[in-house]
């Protein structure tokens, strides 16, 4: 009974990590969207290049999240299919993916 208890929290834990990866991603998403509306706005209106950069690097470290993001996701979505499948055939999920 307590291991079920336990797994129970697991998977609570795991199904938290992947809704919450996937709020952030879809917020950088929208983040970068937005600085980029942003950034075009203030080339166009020739604003001081010093600016200018500085938004671009705003949208860099965005757009960088959005990478980090989708990698956390994947391990959070390796590490709730690992909880839920037994060892033996989350790995030959895996395999299949990437094969």
């Amino acid at each position: 009974m307590a291991d079920n208890k336990e797994a129970l929290r697991a998977l609570k834990i795991k199904t938290g990590v992947m809704t919450r990866v996937k709020k952030e991603l879809a917020m950088y998403e929208q983040e970068v969207k937005t600085e980029t509306e942003k950034l075009e706005t203030m080339k166009s209106e020739g604003r001081d290049p010093h600016d200018v950069k500085q938004q671009d690097q705003v949208l860099g470290e965005s757009t960088m999240m959005i990478g980090d993001c989708k990698s956390r996701m994947e391990g959070a979505f390796n590490d709730l299919l690992a909880a839920v499948v037994s060892p033996s055939r989350a790995r030959e999920r895996q395999i299949r993916r990437y094969v």
